[in-house]
């Protein structure tokens, strides 16, 4: 019995560490990409697609900051910034600028189910 606290203590915190939640990004030209945003202890992922291009984020998702600023890259060859800011701790919103002047807004929690 002396061992089942442990073991509990540590599968609640690698549980509590690791989620997914639904991204969508509308671009300047209408296009809609939707993916997902998965962090897994304090690698955080972001990847999403509108079907011809796929575009990549990496962060650390233990960051406390209300405000990130990651690079993005895309299957294209076009890589830039994504700037989110939290309003809790699995959703938000933010901005997309890419080399060639593209952007987009990012939407990430259960507000990307939206588009």
């Amino acid at each position: 019995m002396k061992n089942i606290l442990p073991i509990a203590i540590t599968a609640f915190i690698l549980t509590g560490c690791a989620g997914s939640v639904p991204v969508a990004v509308i671009g300047q030209d209408g296009r809609i990409f939707k993916g997902i945003n998965t962090a897994v202890m304090q690698d955080g992922r972001i990847e999403f697609t509108d079907g011809r291009t796929s575009c990549t984020a990496s962060y650390n998702s233990m960051s406390i900051a209300t405000s990130d600023t990651v690079p993005v890259k895309c299957s294209d060859g076009r890589f830039g910034q994504l700037v989110a800011t939290r309003d809790t701790a699995d959703s938000g919103k933010g901005t997309i600028r890419l080399n060639d002047g593209y952007t987009a807004t990012y939407y990430f929690g259960p507000v990307a189910n939206n588009f």
